[in-house]
């Protein structure tokens, strides 16, 4: 390519990575300002002696400084054709304002139950009982209405996380793509573990056109909704069942997915899950893991992980963040090949030791 081609063409892309850059940080600020009224419900119902945590001001530069880190490289990566131009489509205005009026609705019920402490509220009229779920699952994770036993919790969700996040959790969760880009992966079949509304399955169906991928699920709720919301994809199946007793032969997936999985579960329910995604790769097959970093991964948002599970019902979390997952799945015989932090998000990328 002719030199004034190559420096046209270097512009060009550039333009596209700066308006890439812009609009997540748009984003961002719409998600910021959905938040603050949420921010006074929750201060209006919390204890007089209970006061909501101050940002410092280093910690609010340090913040600042890894949202800058993670857009820059989101958007890098979209310039470079890792991300699929697809997953950066916005949704319709009026469903997400819709939405948006109801998550303002329920944010009165969250209020409540974290004030009171109550984390038990299912919705018993829709066939919730011990028997069809473990118990660590039967309970309002993050004070959220019904828990993930109702199709308003699964379609209220994505939209909660993205409020709660700042506008960050999708670029979090696309991290998937690049290491696997780097290790050159092309798998005929995929499984998701706990696809929930199904976000972290769209990023995988929206890369890998060609693979079969199957997204699982505990919640027949959650499942329903993920149907719906990816119904213009033709190559995934959606099975309910549990990570840690999957239905699926020995050596069934060329790569195995789980996005922010590790840290809503017990410490022992973990390492069955391990297991079971041992059981199902095939030989030199890849487990691609996106959950929250952990103490030490960055020891300059420790102070973030750690007050996490102060606001929000996380029974499991601080118990996830001190015991590193590196460490458990070399226990459970896979390598470790690559590994990138990302703002809140750890991302592990391991392979079969098989025997």
């Amino acid at each position: 390519m002719p030199e004034p081609m190559q420096k046209l063409s270097s512009s060009f892309q550039r333009a596209i990575s700066k308006s890439i850059y812009g609009y997540s940080w748009l984003r961002s600020a719409m998600y910021f300002a959905e938040g603050l009224p949420i921010v006074l419900v929750q201060k209006a119902f919390r204890a007089h002696d209970a006061e909501l945590p101050k940002l410092r001001r280093q910690q609010f530069m340090q913040l600042d400084h890894y949202m800058r880190r993670l857009f820059r490289d989101d958007a890098s990566f979209f310039e470079n054709g890792v991300y699929p131009k697809a997953l950066l489509v916005p949704e319709k205005p009026f469903q997400h304002l819709k939405r948006y009026k109801s998550i303002l609705t329920d944010s009165i019920g969250v209020g409540f139950r974290r004030n009171s402490k109550k984390h038990t509220q299912l919705p018993k009229d829709k066939g919730v009982s011990q028997s069809d779920y473990p118990d660590y699952y039967l309970r309002n994770f993050h004070f959220q209405t019904d828990g993930y036993l109702s199709k308003k919790s699964a379609r209220l969700y994505g939209h909660q996380v993205e409020i709660l996040f700042k506008g960050t959790a999708s670029a979090m969760r696309r991290l998937v793509l690049r290491r696997l880009d780097k290790l050159k992966i092309q798998p005929r079949t995929i499984l998701d573990l706990a696809c929930g509304e199904g976000s972290s399955t769209r990023i995988l169906a929206s890369k890998f056109t060609k693979s079969r991928i199957t997204a699982l699920d505990l919640s027949p709720h959650y499942l329903s909704h993920a149907r719906e919301q990816l119904a213009d994809f033709t190559n995934i199946d959606f099975v309910q069942g549990r990570a840690e007793e999957l239905v699926f032969k020995e050596r069934s997936f060329d790569l195995v997915s789980s996005t922010f999985l590790f840290h809503e579960i017990p410490y022992e329910v973990r390492k069955q899950i391990l297991q079971e995604a041992y059981r199902v790769l095939k030989p030199g097959g890849v487990f691609a893991i996106l959950d929250s970093i952990q103490i030490g991964d960055n020891q300059e948002l420790d102070w973030a992980i750690t007050q996490f599970p102060v606001d929000f019902h996380e029974p499991f979390f601080t118990n996830y963040i001190k015991h590193p997952m590196e460490d458990l799945l070399r226990e459970c015989g896979f390598e470790i090949q690559e590994r990138e932090i990302g703002f809140f998000t750890k991302a592990l990328f391991v392979t079969k030791r098989d025997i």
